[in-house]
């Protein structure tokens, strides 16, 4: 409702409620994932502000980390660390220099978090706009297809359905463009 006050106090309050839990059971690594997408949701109330990007896709790859170093195949870290990482590059927080390399890394994570979890329609559906960006409109439509049969009902179902618009027509499918744009209407 346009309170980001508001929203980063109970960020603040969630991630105590979640750190609490961690110490009462450190093998739970439920906790340590929650905290991370915590980190992300707090991230994206950045505005214009860099550093508070910077600040917060750090703490949420800090549990991202400590998630993966407990359980390196658990789908909810991977996904986590892979999507706080395109969250950087998106942000235009990388070094030139040091793109192509995470960009490798983030199509691994997820492509590592579906193949563990098939049912991670967030995850699909991010690989699909990875896969856009890089031009590989086959994958891109095969992921964003992934994600829409794993969760329509999905909160961003219609990026989703954008997204299969977008390669559907960028690879000269205009029935399954058309398929996809009514789908969405």
């Amino acid at each position: 409702e346009g309170d980001a006050a508001g929203a980063e106090r109970i960020l603040a309050e969630a991630d105590d409620f979640l750190a609490r839990a961690e110490e009462e059971d450190p093998d739970w690594i439920e906790p340590v994932n929650r905290r991370g997408w915590l980190a992300y949701r707090h991230s994206r109330l950045g505005g214009l502000d860099r550093d508070h990007y910077e600040r917060w896709i750090n703490v949420g790859m800090g549990h991202a980390d400590r998630a993966l170093a407990r359980a390196p195949g658990n789908a909810d870290a991977l996904e986590l660390a892979a999507t706080l990482e395109y969250w950087r590059y998106l942000l235009s927080l990388v070094p030139s220099h040091e793109v192509d390399a995470l960009l490798h890394r983030v199509e691994d994570r997820f492509s590592r978090a579906v193949q563990v979890d098939p049912s991670r329609a967030s995850a699909h559906t991010s690989l699909s706009h990875l896969h856009l960006n890089a031009g590989r409109f086959a994958q891109a439509k095969l992921s964003a297809e992934r994600a829409y049969r794993a969760d329509p009902f999905l909160e961003n179902a219609n990026l989703t359905l954008w997204r299969l618009y977008q390669a559907s027509w960028n690879l000269g499918d205009a029935v399954e463009a058309r398929r996809a744009c009514d789908e969405g209407q």
